[in-house]
């Protein structure tokens, strides 16, 4: 039992809240003015990437690559996690993942864009909630916020694919919606960066 209490540091530990906040916030800053500004595009784009499986296949292989990373018992590998009680299945595990990423590469499913987005939702979603958590700072809480609901709909799209070629399809008959949202993600994203530069 010791041996739980002795690990390391993972990498995402060791991320400061301040750097987490400001990367965050000037990332969701970005997209949501660029989707502010070409709704339309961006739309096409995404809905592009839902029709063609080369978008979904480079995705794919990032996935795999972070999550081998995360598997990967080479020596002061930073981004190792701990699997507790199923060490002795991590190799199994690392196999299996690089299986699984090369049988899809191979034989793509219908909607995999949807199901990769969503896979790379949850390893993203690591780093901020990593450094927010347990953490004393004033309005630290924004972060969690915003990821709770995007981890829910990320395990979605992981279950239910299509669902995203669903939502691109409702938003390009609902443009002024999707300004409105993206206006609202814009402040929030200010918001967190003023709080990421202020008190954390």
């Amino acid at each position: 039992m010791s041996g739980m209490y002795d690990l390391p540091i993972h990498a995402y530990e060791r991320i400061p809240l301040s750097t987490a906040g400001v990367v965050m916030g000037l990332t969701l800053l970005l997209v949501h003015v660029v989707v502010l500004t070409y709704p339309r595009k961006v739309l096409e784009l995404l809905a592009l990437a839902c029709k063609e499986v080369r978008f979904a296949k480079i995705l794919l292989v990032v996935d795999c690559a972070w999550a081998a990373l995360l598997l990967w018992d080479f020596p002061n590998n930073p981004l190792k996690i701990s699997l507790y009680d199923f060490e002795s299945i991590r190799t199994i595990l690392l196999v299996f993942c690089l299986l699984v990423c090369a049988m899809l590469y191979k034989y793509p499913t219908p909607n995999l864009f949807g199901r990769v987005a969503g896979s790379f939702l949850l390893l993203a979603a690591a780093l901020p909630l990593s450094a927010s958590y347990m953490r004393e700072e004033t309005l630290r809480e924004l972060i969690p916020l915003w990821w709770y609901p995007v981890l829910t709909a990320a395990i979605i799209l992981v279950a239910k694919p299509y669902l995203l070629r669903d939502a691109v399809e409702w938003m390009e008959k609902r443009l002024r919606t999707v300004r409105l949202l993206a206006a609202a993600g814009a402040l929030y994203a200010l918001l967190l960066l003023v709080c990421a530069l202020i008190f954390y």
